[in-house]
């Protein structure tokens, strides 16, 4: 079929003879009726309604098999003559009420739109054999601009604008003469703050090998830009969540139905994907999580026959691990609950160690952990026997400070107390890991075969998780791992309102779905597990960066250049659901759970921040791999393929914080925008707006389909899980049939998921703020059930008994 832009003049085909013959030579072929079992007449080509008799006769004759056959031949030699055509002489001229309107004229009511039954009149030819023709009658709207519009809306765009500014102030940034000198001993002297030093203390040789240039070796202009372009990354989650929007909003005046068609689109597609992705790799989660639990414990620890395929031939037995449980204002029961799980492991008393990273904040911090070490010391030590008539020295010190002679004597359970007086070091899971690790790395002789598990003091690890952890860091080839289980937030799921649910159903399965993904961008998240020898090499943790599991996964990425890749463990984790409960019934309060998570919510969003640390860094890398001070024999190479790597998790970072905040913005523009189209353009152009809405909704209504049915398949994976490895974990039992149990979770999902993803694009539009805002942060602790409230539900008492 003869097709012609509706943008520009009318092409009239008495005019355009010869180009007719040429499409007729590439479209009517011998060859191509041939294939169709047709024989070659006139009636495989229409005219329509012509009186042109040259023009009847010309193509008559074209008509026949001779003609054909003989145009067929003489192709070449009319391609070139087509080439030759005055394209001016061919033209006809519109008329000026036929002009397709342009810019923000199209908002005229007095301005008709251009069809494509009026572009292309009577008397075009149609190659259908035995059909007549018949245009399509729709209104123009541009391809071109419609795929930019999705790519500024994903925003892609933006991302690799931001990219190449982030090139360019690196070059822009220049390193003081006097440490380009490599040979210069003072020049290399590291330069810190008393403060920092003070704090780093052990770990600060390691930081000042970490490969960012560090400020004080820039020159002052260029510190001065540096400082410009820090402040400036500091807007960036800002300029992701609201200037996107508002440059759609801003191009949709000249562009209406490309940005109405581009915002349709892309919203319809990124959910369709999501849902797509989850149902495909979340199922084969589940498959490799249940055939892990089929496998015991002990089984882990066989030693593998490729034994040289293995670091140093180190066996698994011979893997130490350390436990980091940050807490603060936490129950002692639900830290109780983590350390059994921990004990449940054939390794608690020969290779576990305990560090209970505690808050000096708190209040009665030091009985609380006092408590814990009492209750669990023999869970996490091998005997230590001491003969008293030997050691009657020892043995008198012993029954007078037997409680702080403990932790010398076995070792094997700790607790450091994170002061109070640090500067810039507030509160929250982020400090107390970090002052933690840099306590515990200073009294560890030898870290080469240690392990960290950092863990949220309500994590309740699954069976086989440090035998299957001890084995693939045994058998790694690199210490650039990160370890990850499947975090499932379902401890006290029977609990949980319909809009909590959809959260845990939605968090759940995308983490599982990562994980499974071979190709997947994965960061550590929640309860996660590395070599010491990586936290160590990195500087350890960030006390400034609230989301430590994302930042520390972000922050391994960049000061390895690239080499730290997050390895699956297919151990499920679960743990608790932020829980308020009613003060006077002892019951689950139901608006004051919802608010309990939306307090979580936003914490979680603040992760946001990580995208400004991402691009902060990546100068500073830049300056440290051109500059003569680099030990880092790759240089630029290490630089350009971290950057090209990392740009996959750039685009999981705006999958996870940007689209989830800017999709329900995206919903609200394309329903204005309909209505807005609909009211201005007038009714005389009532029909082309039904016309666009219409052909703009089609395919997205086909996606949405298919995204119900992958919806449906998500919670049918999620319930699978719950039934066949979570159920006794979880407290309580749920007191409907497992049908009616599915349906009420199907029935959650279709009216809370709104209301979830409405309130995960608020928390993400405050968070963007407050990191524009702001440069520290509170950490909320979120309410977990209390103790005489679980003690009551565990042994099945009323609300006014005594259990």
């Amino acid at each position: 079929m003869l097709h012609f832009s509706s943008y520009g003049p009318i092409w009239r085909p008495v005019q355009v003879k010869s180009l007719l013959v040429w499409l007729v030579l590439e479209v009517v072929s011998s060859e191509t009726l041939a294939q169709r079992g047709e024989h070659v007449s006139d009636r495989n080509i229409r005219l329509h309604q012509n009186d042109d008799d040259e023009w009847q006769k010309f193509l008559d004759m074209l008509g026949t098999p001779d003609g054909i056959e003989k145009a067929r031949n003489s192709s070449r030699v009319i391609n070139q003559i087509i080439k030759k055509v005055n394209s001016k002489a061919i033209i006809h001229e519109p008329a000026p009420g036929d002009v397709v309107p342009s810019g923000s004229d199209v908002w005229s009511p007095e301005t008709r739109w251009r069809r494509v039954s009026e572009s292309h009149p009577d008397g075009v030819v149609s190659t259908l054999p035995g059909r007549s023709l018949r245009w399509k009658d729709v209104s123009y709207i541009s391809l071109p601009m419609v795929c930019v519009l999705c790519g500024v809306a994903y925003p892609a765009v933006i991302v690799g604008s931001l990219l190449g500014l982030t090139v360019l102030v690196s070059m822009c940034l220049k390193v003081e003469q006097q440490y380009q000198k490599s040979g210069d001993a003072e020049a290399e002297e590291p330069h810190v703050s008393a403060e920092d030093a003070e704090r780093q203390g052990v770990l600060q040789p390691f930081i000042d090998k970490l490969p960012i240039l560090p400020k004080h070796k820039l020159t002052p202009t260029s510190r001065r830009i540096y400082v410009v372009w820090a402040t400036f990354c500091c807007a960036v989650p800002s300029i992701m969540v609201f200037g996107t929007p508002l440059l759609m909003t801003i191009l949709a005046r000249p562009f209406p139905q490309e940005v109405l068609a581009a915002l349709t689109l892309l919203t319809s597609a990124f959910v369709f994907s999501n849902t797509l992705y989850m149902s495909v790799f979340a199922c084969f989660g589940l498959c490799r999580m249940h055939a892990q639990s089929k496998v015991e414990p002990l089984d882990f620890a066989v030693d593998d026959p490729s034994g040289e395929q293995r670091r140093q031939r180190l066996s698994a037995a011979d893997v130490r691990h350390w436990v980091v449980l940050p807490q603060y204002k936490e129950d002692v029961e639900i830290v109780h609950m983590c350390l059994e799980s921990v004990a449940q492991s054939t390794y608690a008393k020969s290779s576990i160690g305990i560090v209970l990273a505690m808050e000096e904040r708190e209040e009665n911090a030091q009985g609380k952990a006092k408590k814990i070490i009492q209750e669990f010391q023999h869970k996490f030590s091998e005997p230590c026997m001491i003969d008293p008539a030997l050691f009657s020295d020892l043995s008198r010190l012993l029954q007078q400070k037997r409680d702080e002679v403990f932790a010398v004597v076995q070792g094997d359970m700790k607790a450091f107390y994170h002061p109070g007086n640090l500067p810039n070091d507030p509160p929250g899971k982020a400090s107390n890991v970090a002052y933690a690790f840099r306590q515990l790395y200073a009294e560890v002789s030898d870290c080469d075969n240690v392990v960290l598990t950092i863990a949220d003091a309500d994590s309740e690890f699954g069976a086989g998780y440090f035998e299957s952890l001890s084995c693939q860091f045994a058998a790694s080839q690199s210490r650039y791992k990160i370890w990850q289980s499947p975090v499932f937030h379902m401890k006290n799921y029977h609990r949980q309102p319909a809009p909590v649910v959809v959260g845990t159903m939605f968090t759940s399965m995308q983490e599982l779905s990562g994980l499974t993904d071979p190709n997947a961008v994965r960061f550590p998240y929640s309860t996660y597990s590395l070599p010491m020898t990586l936290a160590r090499d990195v500087g350890g943790w960030d006390v400034e960066w609230i989301a430590e599991d994302y930042h520390m996964g972000i922050k391994c990425f960049l000061m390895t250049l690239g080499k730290t890749s997050v390895e699956p463990i297919m151990s499920p984790v679960i743990n608790y659901v932020p829980e308020k409960t009613d003060d006077v019934t002892k019951e689950t309060a139901w608006w004051g759970t919802c608010m309990a998570r939306w307090t979580q919510l936003q914490r979680h969003a603040l992760g946001f921040s990580d995208f400004s640390y991402y691009f902060m860094m990546l100068p500073l890398v830049f300056s440290f791999s051109t500059s003569s001070s680099s030990r880092d024999d790759e240089g630029l190479r290490g630089f350009w393929r971290m950057l090209f790597c990392g740009t996959t998790l750039l685009v999981r970072l705006v999958n996870v914080h940007v689209l989830i905040g800017v999709l329900s913005t995206y919903g609200a523009m394309e329903f204005s925008l309909r209505v807005l189209m609909q009211v201005f353009f007038g009714d005389s152009r009532s029909q082309d707006v039904e016309i666009l809405l219409g052909h703009v909704g089609l395919f997205p209504r086909y996606l949405m389909l298919v995204t119900v049915i992958c919806t449906l398949a998500v919670a049918v994976v999620f319930f699978t899980s719950y039934n066949w490895l979570l159920k006794p974990r979880i407290e309580g039992e749920h007191n409907l049939p497992p049908l009616l149990h599915f349906t009420k979770n199907v029935a959650s999902l279709a009216w809370a998921s709104p209301i979830y993803f409405l309130a995960m694009g608020w928390a993400i539009w405050r968070a963007a703020v407050l990191v524009l805002t702001q440069r520290s942060f509170e950490y909320h602790v979120a309410p977990k059930p209390k103790q005489e409230v679980r003690r009551q539900r565990a042994f099945g008492c009323s609300s006014g008994e005594l259990c």
